[in-house]
């Protein structure tokens, strides 16, 4: 029975405060793990431990800006004009299960993203394909502890160059969950990956090129970190918020240091990445979500507006702005106890139109 309720109850953190009181017992009933997920999962940082939306941001503009940047050796290629708009549809599965304890679960995440590019100087479409294992471990009702591996493939066609990069990495993550005010909390996460890209990229034939492959592979291991410290206000801190709805504001940062292995192609050059064998890139952004606080098996909608900002790139060379609006839209519902549904659409827009990048989200989330 105690089991039983555990599960229920456990998922029920990642519905809102309104679902959360009409369904489990007491908060000083249940089990640490239970009171924990309640809490911060009401603070909205569990959103944030199962979000990828910022790492992924950051992948995405790395990947491109090495392809844009890598062409620029090539007789006749534009050095202005860069464009880059894609568009991901990314698919999570989360399983919880939790440990007898009743202080701490396994979360399993198998991922798979599609992204697509518009027609660009440079257009990729890439395929990813991610499993992470995490034992997290409450260790108080505020504050959640959380250590993994990952592994994750990803295949990028070079659709402008009829060149393709497969890449394969694994690696360690950690996170850390905190609600240290009423109204405020942090979320973080670091992790470490050990990379390997094969690229292949055809050559122009004669008399302009050889007219055969080039290829070369390279280790490429990344250092990735972020901070997120989340707010939540209802009407009965400002009274502007409409009554069950939830104003999250949300100040972040993260920062991306690459290492690349020096390596020869089949020519027998020895490189490694277009700017040199380390590349760094970071952003801070501000946004502010209003999200409905339902019960279970009602729709919750919410939209978010923000800004975002590259405080560093070293792969910048080709871009024009380094500014972005962000705009996000959402709709979530807690479908049973134990299982919970969000669809969400972000898009991260360029001032100057030069470059955007868009997520489709649609996860399931479920504890067993």
């Amino acid at each position: 029975m105690k089991r039983g309720m555990i599960c229920a109850a456990g998922i029920w953190a990642l519905a809102t405060p309104l679902a959360a009181q009409e369904g489990p017992p007491p908060m000083d009933q249940l089990p640490l793990m239970v009171q924990g997920q309640m809490t911060l999962g009401q603070a909205g940082l569990l959103d944030e431990y199962y979000s990828d939306n910022a790492i992924a941001t950051s992948n995405f503009r790395i990947t491109r800006a090495r392809t844009e940047l890598a062409g620029l050796a090539a007789p006749g290629t534009p050095t202005s004009g860069y464009k880059n708009d894609g568009t991901a549809l990314i698919l999570p599965l989360h399983l919880q299960y939790a440990l007898p304890q009743q202080n701490a679960f396994l979360k399993f995440s198998l991922t798979g993203v599609f992204e697509n590019d518009k027609a660009n100087i440079v257009e990729n479409d890439e395929k990813v394909q991610n499993l992470t294992v995490q034992y997290a471990r409450f260790l108080n009702a505020n504050t959640m502890l959380s250590f993994g591996m990952f592994y994750e493939q990803a295949q990028v066609d070079m659709v402008s160059s009829d060149g393709a990069i497969d890449y394969s990495t694994y690696g360690l993550r950690a996170d850390l969950l905190h609600k240290f005010s009423d109204h405020w909390g942090f979320a973080g996460r670091a992790q470490y990956s050990w990379g390997q890209s094969d690229r292949r990229v055809p050559l122009p034939p004669p008399p302009l090129g050889p007219g055969v492959d080039l290829t070369q592979s390279q280790g490429d291991d990344r250092f990735y970190i972020s901070a997120v410290f989340k707010g939540q206000y209802r009407t009965a801190d400002w009274s502007v918020i409409p009554e069950q709805w939830v104003l999250r504001p949300v100040l972040g940062a993260n920062f991306a240091h690459n290492t690349l292995e020096a390596t020869a192609d089949n020519f027998g050059a020895v490189s490694s990445g277009v700017v040199g064998d380390t590349e760094n890139y970071g952003t801070v952004w501000a946004t502010a979500t209003l999200e409905k606080e339902a019960g279970m098996g009602q729709w919750a909608p919410s939209v978010t507006l923000g800004i975002e900002h590259e405080y560093q790139n070293d792969l910048s060379a080709l871009t024009t702005s380094r500014n972005f609006a962000i705009i996000g839209l959402g709709l979530s519902q807690q479908i049973s106890p134990n299982t919970r549904f969000t669809a969400r659409y972000t898009r991260h827009q360029a001032f100057d139109s030069s470059r955007s990048n868009a997520d489709l989200v649609v996860s399931l989330a479920t504890t067993f």
